[in-house]
């Protein structure tokens, strides 16, 4: 008898924090604003880190032209045939996580659009949720740009 009246106050009680759920939820702008800014804080550092290695690798790529051009005017290039070899396969990798780190930075993009709309629309719960899906998807395509970086690393351990 005991068991079935703890369990009766258990579900009752558990039933009760469910209902009172939205009472802690944003309700207003002010408070969606609030609620918003640590995930808005981190969207910006990840962009930023994005950013920061989108520019490194953008300077990989470019010693990697300058010493290829370099090793072909100089007759160098059969002699590291293989190496250059292993360049091209390198590069192809990149490419094709470069497709992936674009459909997560698209995604990005419309999940914060849509936040933007719902909460202009007062639907603060919502945009809240679509702003951490955002920084998930930006955290994402950071992974991806990490992962080319460590490519453009070996593309230079290979040509040094």
């Amino acid at each position: 008898m005991k068991l079935k009246k703890t369990a009766t106050l258990l579900c009752t009680a558990a039933l009760a924090c469910t209902m009172s759920f939205p009472a802690f939820a944003a309700q207003t702008k002010a408070e969606y604003r609030d609620e918003s800014a640590q995930t808005r804080q981190e969207l910006e550092t990840t962009g930023n880190e994005i950013s920061r290695i989108k520019d490194e690798n953008k300077t990989a790529s470019t010693q990697c032209r300058e010493i290829r051009k370099a090793q072909k005017e100089a007759g160098q290039l059969k002699e590291n045939k293989d190496a250059w070899k292993q360049v091209k396969e390198l590069k192809n990798d990149i490419t094709g996580i470069q497709v992936s780190y674009t459909d997560a930075s698209g995604q990005v993009r419309l999940l914060k659009a849509q936040a933007r709309a719902d909460a202009a629309e007062g639907r603060y719960d919502e945009a809240l949720a679509k702003l951490d899906q955002a920084l998930d998807q930006k955290k994402e395509a950071l992974n991806y740009m990490e992962q080319i970086q460590n490519i453009w690393d070996q593309i230079d351990q290979l040509i040094q």
